[in-house]
């Protein structure tokens, strides 16, 4: 508990408390200047690019871990034709 009381003593010893406060006609104004900003399709298309690919590597990801575990091949064709072709050589 010490440490705690620490660090709030130095927290508030450190951070500034803001100067003044903003009054509502400040933040709307701020709001409205926002707003009135065209927006960039930019980012909205890259924001979505993204979501598309994680859920994309989400699917292989799930289709991969569900995928049967299946044994491996023991008279593979191309094998037994090498080991013929050795054996006949």
């Amino acid at each position: 508990m010490p440490m705690t009381t620490a660090f709030f003593k130095y927290v508030v010893a450190v951070v500034p408390a803001p100067m003044a406060t903003p009054s509502q006609e400040d933040v709307l104004r701020s709001i409205s200047e926002n707003v009135s900003q065209p927006m960039d399709i930019g980012n909205l298309v890259g924001a979505l690019a993204a979501m598309v690919a994680v859920v994309i590597v989400l699917i292989l990801f799930n289709q991969r871990r569900n995928r049967a575990a299946r044994p491996k091949v023991l008279n593979h064709q191309a094998k037994l034709l090498k080991e013929i072709t050795r054996a006949v050589d």
